[in-house]
């Protein structure tokens, strides 16, 4: 007789899943729809307890956001599709931040400007290098966006080189990890936001 599966033993089974949600916030984040909490505007209220201001609340929206995609198998079409679709739903409602992708592993692949809808998907091929040279990526934003201040997202797994980057430049870094990988990428980018976005059940 076929034992039957406990709910228990389902629930616990490791295996690895998208977490749409995660990716949604870190995009919310750098395109600043959700509200940072900062003394740079004080709240008009004070803490209760002890009579101290709190921190107000401001919208950081970026002039240009780069979505950088890590094609050495990283991620999947369909992680892919998700991504950008949640991407290009929020630069509908905010049409004044433009969007650049840009996929690169072990070379620079494409290079996308002033990016409106998913169409791009089509050409960016995934899995395509077994490598990954971050190098490659910050020389590119250098070298393309030298008088800008950039907000990037960055997607992969974290086997990435330790590379310096320009931080006049890149302003505001994150890195969405496919892979449990936070404490080796904060090591080497002590600056950026980490989110990993995938759960292991």
């Amino acid at each position: 007789k076929k034992k039957k599966k406990r709910l228990f033993d389902i629930v616990t089974k490791k295996d690895t899943v998208f977490d749409f949600i995660k990716v949604k916030n870190i995009i919310k984040n750098a395109m600043g729809v959700t509200p940072v909490r900062t003394y740079k505007r004080i709240h008009r209220h004070k803490s209760f307890f002890t009579g101290v201001p709190l921190k107000g609340k401001i919208f950081k929206k970026p002039n240009r956001l780069i979505f950088a995609i890590d094609t050495s198998g990283s991620f999947g079409q369909k992680e892919l599709s998700i991504s950008m679709s949640i991407l290009f739903n929020y630069k509908k409602k905010h049409p004044n931040i433009v969007i650049d992708v840009i996929a690169w592993s072990s070379s620079l692949d494409n290079h996308y400007k002033n990016i409106n809808d998913e169409k791009i998907l089509k050409t960016i091929a995934l899995g395509s290098t077994g490598g990954t040279c971050i190098d490659f990526l910050w020389d590119c934003l250098e070298k393309e966006y030298p008088e800008e201040k950039l907000t990037v997202i960055v997607l992969t797994d974290g086997y990435i080189t330790k590379e310096p980057y320009n931080e006049n430049i890149i302003t505001d870094l994150y890195f969405g990890l496919t892979e449990r990988t936070e404490m080796n990428v904060k090591e080497m980018y002590p600056l950026s936001k980490i989110v990993n976005i995938k759960n292991e059940y």
